[in-house]
């Protein structure tokens, strides 16, 4: 047994290209990472055509199916119930579809609770030292773009009290050159002791003034902008380290966040690199 996916007759492509049309005032970025962005739609596709088929594997081996297994099957594979109950059918097993709806119902619950972990801007929490970590991602992300180029962009992060977890786009795996040189930016400007200003303003201002942003169709009509550095009102010599739209929060300087260290980076998706940090004591 086997599944297919039914995989669109015309190119993925052609499907990005009219994606691309639809939101070019909001998304521009579509139209610019087009080819790479259908390359992406068809090796995930095959990727999730292996793990199906991986939980059919899974499920004829299985000497006993219930509700447990069944939902394991479908949360860990991706495999239809339609499917799942099928092969359990074949095998003289019987699935109790309430048990199996209270699992999922048990899994949703869990989900909306890391969903509204992420709105929080991927902090498990709001102590000083998540806050550190915080404040210290968007060293990196300026960092990035310094090293790497003005095309880098944050796809994500995450944030305990342990070290920092942050995503972003590039297709290949950094050098311990450019590792070195990310860390040695980011240790100069918290030895710089630079000062992190927050101000609340219109989105479209926001952007306007070259504050970065990536996740445009979340904020709202106002929005809060962190500046690390000479802020845009200062009469100082040059531009700020780094100006972002974020929810906060931040430690008032740079100063406060001690001697930065990457630990790992490695892929997570095709064209997207991850990068896990830590901050420790001078």
């Amino acid at each position: 047994r086997k599944i297919n996916l039914v995989i669109i007759s015309f190119p993925f492509n052609e499907i990005v290209e009219e994606v691309a049309k639809i939101y070019k005032d909001i998304a521009p970025e579509l139209a610019q990472n087009g080819k790479e962005i259908a390359e992406m739609f068809s090796e995930e596709s095959h990727r999730f055509e292996k793990a199906l088929n991986q939980g059919i594997k899974e499920l004829e081996k299985s000497e006993k199916i219930d509700a447990k297994i069944a939902f394991y099957i479908f949360e860990s594979f991706g495999l239809p119930y339609e499917v799942i109950k099928e092969i359990a059918d074949e095998k003289g097993q019987k699935i109790n579809q309430e048990d199996f709806e209270q699992e999922l119902k048990k899994h949703q619950k869990l989900s909306k609770g890391a969903a509204e972990h992420v709105f929080r801007g991927g902090l498990v929490d709001q102590s000083y030292q998540v806050t550190k970590y915080h404040t210290a991602t968007h060293l990196l992300h300026q960092a990035l773009r310094q090293v790497l180029g003005d095309r880098i962009r944050q796809e994500g992060s995450n944030i305990t009290s342990e070290r920092l977890r942050f995503d972003f786009n590039y297709d290949v795996k950094l050098t311990l050159e450019q590792i070195k040189k990310i860390e040695e930016i980011v240790n100069e400007k918290i030895k710089e002791n630079l000062p992190v200003l927050c101000e609340v303003t219109d989105k479209e201002e926001a952007f306007k003034s070259g504050a970065l942003g990536f996740f445009r169709t979340k904020y709202g009509d106002k929005v809060r902008v962190y500046t690390i550095g000479n802020p845009l009102t200062s009469k100082s010599s040059g531009p700020p380290f780094s100006r972002e739209i974020c929810g906060g929060p931040h430690v008032n300087s740079t100063g406060e966040l001690g001697v930065f260290k990457i630990i790992k980076e490695d892929k997570v998706a095709r064209g997207i690199r991850r990068i896990k940090a830590i901050l420790s004591t001078p």
